[in-house]
């Protein structure tokens, strides 16, 4: 799957707000840093940096909900012996 990660927060928003998907999400990775993506079926989008509450509310508005990325269990070739 391929990540295409947008640099500019504003033009995120606005790819965002072209894509009609329940898909968006955004999650705190560090202080005051967070990453905002859209799951799509083959790739996703994605923007990361630094924002205060004020930013957090405009990704609200534009369809985002706060939700934690989880690793699940990977299949490796051993397990299908």
């Amino acid at each position: 799957m391929r990540d295409f990660v947008i640099k500019d927060f504003d033009k995120f928003l606005q790819i965002s707000d072209s894509i009609d998907s329940p898909f968006k999400f955004y999650q705190e990775i560090g202080k005051e840093t967070y990453r905002a993506w859209i799951w799509l079926r083959t790739a996703m989008i994605s923007w990361e940096g630094v924002i205060k509450e004020v930013e957090i509310q405009r990704l609200k508005e534009h369809g985002f909900c706060e939700a934690e990325e989880r690793e699940t269990r990977k299949i490796s070739l051993e397990d299908l012996l």
